[in-house]
């Protein structure tokens, strides 16, 4: 009769005791299974959704211009449009760190695609005498959807992923999901090639566009498994080991079970598994405690910069159709390949430190903004189309880079609801930014700008983008430069009985000298010392000291 799985505790780590047989600090399990084909999986799941969510994004400008044409808003109320979709996407935040770290990510990666198709539909279908509070009600849900997915799905890649691979990884994840602001401009030149002004324009069909996208992703991220971090947290043992074995069939490693060790002793987990709320709000608690600097600075750089992203990404429509002549899609369709180029390019100085590259992806941008103040350079479409390409290549370079700051600051008991707090407060200078748009112009129509007005916003964004990159140089420490996850926000003491029974535990995978490495038989499977000694010649005798599996310090498997 097979033996259930136990998670434990050591430290601020997780450790798994997979049948009474083998012991593995989660962490290191998944450094030991390498970077392979489940690593790929978790960029098309994760990218993809994301790429939905860019979609979503990238489109606002226009389909709010759309909204208030076809149902005939005021100024008033076009105005609050981009606060509706922005404020919704900050509740979404909100909402999504508890859920995530309470009910895993995958799920809340799943339902937020759900969710983008169920408002994308709704506001395809709605009649023309639609009231203006039901069509900011959709607004709001449409921000809502888009936003839950973030921090699940970056904290679902991260803790999926070894330490040597990851900024590689999340790379690729905004490489792949930059794509949805090309394929936004292609869907808005096909569909909207007047950026929601004209009667020409087929918004309806725009939003079943960005539901079809969403409905795409989905069979992707069923692929994935929840996250092993995850579920050792939460004391789900025979998952978290369910999910390291697929993980390692992927990657064409042998799973854990097959893994012969010695007896390890075994902990309950009632403590965990008793009051699952009331830990994650002691946590969250003792997070802001413990990491409180961290966070304002995180903060403040990540509502820099989600004023700069969302304020520029709405600014573009009303610039390319100043310049008029029919090139104003084919400007925006060009812009909008440059942020792949970007992240293709940050990827290639990451080794020099993420705080460097922010630095210098921000000064980029501040210095394209200042010379978009001059009224000949941005009424040229060679020149804006410059100045774009060269403002839009930095996006994705400075959220992949902030993401990773981020990410790796927390432990995996609250680091989606971390990551929340932080997106939730950057929301409020994202809504604003839009909102303070549609307020500095006369009307939606693009012409309604002053020139003063206009390089007074611009300005605003210069200094938010600037901002941003001089406090990311100051950001304590190096996370977002390869370093590793904790699982629990406070070290668990360890009294000295626990310690001695754990010296016949072996830290199976474990890196960066916890623990010793597994012997291999004759076959070069992986074994522990007891299998291989009994391999041996029974003249043969192995002294204490070469067959003691006790690993040094506290770092105990």
């Amino acid at each position: 009769m097979r033996r259930a799985s136990v998670i434990r505790r050591q430290g601020m780590l997780s450790v798994v005791d997979v049948e009474g047989l083998a012991s593995a600090t989660v962490t290191s399990r998944i450094d030991a299974l390498g970077t392979g084909y489940y690593q790929v999986l978790v960029i098309l799941g994760v990218g993809l959704a994301l790429l939905t969510e860019c979609i979503d994004l990238g489109s606002v400008a226009p389909m709010n211009t759309a909204l208030s044409r076809t149902f005939d808003l005021d100024t008033v109320t076009r105005s609050q449009l981009p606060l509706m979709t922005f404020g919704g996407s900050g509740i979404g935040l909100a909402c999504a760190g508890p859920f995530a770290d309470r009910f895993g990510r995958k799920g809340v990666l799943s339902w937020s695609l759900l969710g983008i198709i169920a408002t994308m539909l709704a506001t395809a279908m709605l009649p023309s005498t639609t009231s203006a509070p039901l069509v900011l009600l959709l607004r709001f849900l449409s921000g809502f959807a888009a936003a839950i997915q973030v921090p699940a799905g970056l904290a679902l890649a991260v803790e999926s992923c070894p330490m040597a691979s990851r900024g590689q990884v999340m790379f690729c994840i905004m490489f792949l999901g930059s794509f949805g602001y090309l394929i936004e401009a292609f869907g808005v030149q096909q569909l909207m090639p007047h950026f929601g002004e004209s009667e020409e324009d087929h918004w309806r069909k725009y939003c079943i566009f960005t539901a079809s996208a969403a409905a795409l992703s989905l069979p992707f991220v069923s692929l994935i498994y929840e996250s092993p971090c995850f579920l050792a947290v939460q004391g789900e043992a025979d998952k978290c080991i369910e999910v390291l074995d697929g993980i390692a069939r992927c990657n064409g490693k042998p799973p854990l079970r097959q893994v012969a060790l010695p007896e390890p002793m075994r902990t309950e987990q009632r403590e965990r598994q008793e009051n699952k709320v009331g830990t994650l709000v002691e946590a969250l608690g003792a997070t802001i405690v413990k990491y409180g600097y961290l966070i304002i600075m995180l903060c403040m750089i990540d509502s820099c910069r989600a004023f700069f992203t969302s304020g520029s990404a709405y600014l573009w429509k009303d610039l390319v159709m100043l310049i008029g002549g029919g090139n104003s899609a084919k400007i925006n369709l060009i812009a909008s390949f440059t942020p792949l180029v970007g992240l293709i390019i940050g990827g290639r100085f990451l080794h020099f430190g993420v705080r460097p590259v922010t630095f210098w992806a921000a000064a980029i941008a501040a210095v394209a903004l200042g010379l978009l103040t001059n009224v000949s350079l941005r009424t040229s479409p060679l020149g804006l189309l410059i100045l774009m390409m060269t403002v839009k290549m930095t996006y994705g370079v400075v959220g992949t880079t902030v993401t990773l700051m981020t990410v790796e600051v927390f432990p995996t008991e609250v680091r989606v609801s971390a990551i929340s707090i932080i997106g939730t407060v950057s929301k409020v200078l994202c809504a604003y930014a839009p909102t303070l748009l549609e307020l500095l112009k006369g009307s939606e129509q693009a012409d309604s700008w002053t020139n003063r007005n206009l390089n007074f916003y611009i300005l605003l964004l210069l200094a938010g983008v600037t901002l941003m990159g001089v406090l990311s140089v100051f950001v304590p420490g190096d996370s977002g430069d390869g370093v590793p996850l904790e699982d629990f926000v406070e070290q668990k003491h360890v009294d000295n009985k626990v310690k001695e029974k754990s010296k016949f535990i072996v830290n199976y995978g474990a890196t960066h000298g916890r623990g010793r490495a597994l012997d291999t038989d004759a076959t070069g499977r992986e074994c522990s010392p007891a299998e291989s000694s009994s391999d041996e010649s029974p003249g043969s005798k192995r002294s204490p000291k070469d067959s003691s599996t006790s690993p040094k310090g506290g770092d105990m498997a």
